[in-house]
């Protein structure tokens, strides 16, 4: 008979010690193999591997395997093909070993309704982590309702007669909670994307999910936080229910994957940015808290960037409560970490704002001309130039204030890039710098009467406040 190793003997020679040594587990397992000859002929194969040799004769062979019976060609064949496609399922198991989504739902199916973990605790490791960690699509959403109830149909079947402590760790426990976890996610992000967008779907859908979510303490963190914030957002005028949600946020968010706790961090400061703008200013402390925190839990970064505006609304927070200190932190460890920033304009405003903000003018006013000489969003040149308005009149620089006001209203005037409304609130700006700069102290009537027009005049929130704490003060020293 052939000596070859053949196309089995083949595939084998790939393996390393260690797949090999995985292999023999996957053998064992009564689950995945329940042949005894399989795994005889499969150490067979080891042997004349590791010796280098070809296999033996396939009578010599059948007869290790099947001692005291005849020599069966078609039955040798017939083995050979199972054990064929026994290593063919394995190497199926290492090909979706880094596909935690596949790979996760495959071995549900088939880790632990016989409690077999112990066969795989690399693998089994790798399936609990991606319960929390794999994100689901819209479109997948309906696929994996059926594979979870698919698997709980067969789960039922084969846990008949095993006792509660083995049905707890059964393929349906993990797949139900994958299940719950991932379509509890998905409705938090359609409530927080409609909130800020506009509604963007019908969310009656929650009823019938939450209802089907089994909610208690022993439910994994991540799952009974989705739950909470989603609670946050279906209620949001409801404060004891977004202070309970930040209570569990606190005591649980170290179990938590980290893309889940960003994720859940980020709703979070939605839902405060959502209440500062409907005027409840008491929700902008707790929003410098929540980014301090994520700061705290090395959350702030995506792919190993921070975009933007996050960055600005950390800063701006921080300047606003005078948390100077942690301010500065902000822009050393992410002014050189942001999205769409080449020529590091962020960092640049940001810092000359802190500068600012600390009364360091002479620092803040080559900070914001820094970002003059190349700004990317122009709105960055805008904001820079307001700022330099305000340093030039703390400064007493009334010539560079009026120069600079003129220059900035004809910048405005002729960048057709800035939209309309815009453009108006950022004239309106200089307009009015340029006139404070121009009253005298002794002119009360003059003052009392800029301030009535800059208080009706709607522009740039920030520049209105600063104008009319400007003349107020002057106000009363005149």
């Amino acid at each position: 008979m052939a000596k070859e190793i053949g196309k089995l003997g083949s595939i084998l020679a790939l393996l390393d010690m260690e797949a090999w040594e995985r292999l023999r587990l996957f053998l064992q397992s009564p689950w995945f193999n329940r042949s005894v000859a399989v795994r005889q002929l499969m150490e067979q194969y080891a042997d004349a591997l590791s010796a280098s040799n070809p296999l033996g004769d396939e009578e010599v062979v059948f007869a290790v395997i099947f001692p005291g019976h005849s020599y069966d060609p078609i039955k040798i064949k017939n083995l050979r093909a199972a054990l064929q496609r026994k290593v063919e399922d394995f190497l199926s198991h290492e090909a979706y070993s880094n596909d935690t989504g596949l790979h996760g739902m495959l071995l549900l199916r088939q880790l632990n309704v016989l409690n077999e973990s112990h066969y795989f605790p690399k693998y089994h490791e790798k399936v609990l982590e991606s319960i929390t960690t794999q994100p689901i699509e819209e479109e997948r959403k309906q696929l994996n309702l059926f594979q979870v109830m698919e698997e709980w149909e067969g789960a039922q079947i084969r846990l008949s007669d095993r006792s509660q402590g083995a049905g707890e760790v059964s393929a349906y426990h993990h797949a139900w909670a994958f299940f719950q976890l991932q379509t509890v996610k998905f409705l938090v992000r359609q409530a927080n994307l409609g909130a800020i967008d506009g509604p963007s779907g019908d969310l009656r859908q929650a009823e019938m999910i939450l209802s089907m979510v089994s909610m208690n303490h022993e439910a994994a963190p991540a799952l009974r936080l989705y739950y909470q914030l989603l609670a946050v957002f279906r209620q949001p005028a409801d404060p004891t229910i977004f202070e309970a949600f930040r209570q569990l946020l606190q005591a649980t968010v170290a179990h938590v994957a980290k893309a889940d706790a960003s994720d859940i961090y980020t709703g979070a400061i939605n839902h405060c940015i959502r209440r500062i703008n409907m005027g409840e200013a008491a929700f902008a402390p707790i929003m410098l808290d929540l980014y301090q925190q994520m700061d705290t839990y090395d959350l702030m970064l995506h792919n190993g960037r921070i975009p933007a505006p996050q960055f600005k609304n950390m800063v701006g927070l921080a300047l606003r409560f005078r948390a100077f200190d942690w301010a500065q932190i902000v822009i050393d460890r992410y002014g050189k970490l942001l999205d769409q920033d080449p020529h590091r304009n962020a960092e640049a405003f940001n810092q000359g704002m802190l500068h600012f903000a600390q009364g360091n003018f002479e620092a803040a006013e080559r900070c914001f001309y820094r970002v003059l000489q190349a700004f990317d969003d122009v709105f960055f040149g805008l904001d820079a130039r307001s700022y330099l308005l305000r340093i030039h009149y703390e400064t007493g620089n009334w010539t560079g204030l009026e120069s600079l006001a003129e220059s900035f209203k004809m910048y405005l005037k002729r960048n057709k890039r800035i939209p309309k409304t815009h453009r108006e609130s950022y004239l309106h700006t200089a307009k009015f710098f340029a006139k404070l700069a121009r009253l005298a102290d002794w002119n009360r009537k003059g003052l009392q009467k800029l301030r009535r027009v800059v208080e009706r005049t709607p522009f740039a929130a920030t520049s209105k406040q600063w104008l009319l704490q400007k003349i107020d003060a002057r106000l009363q020293t005149s």
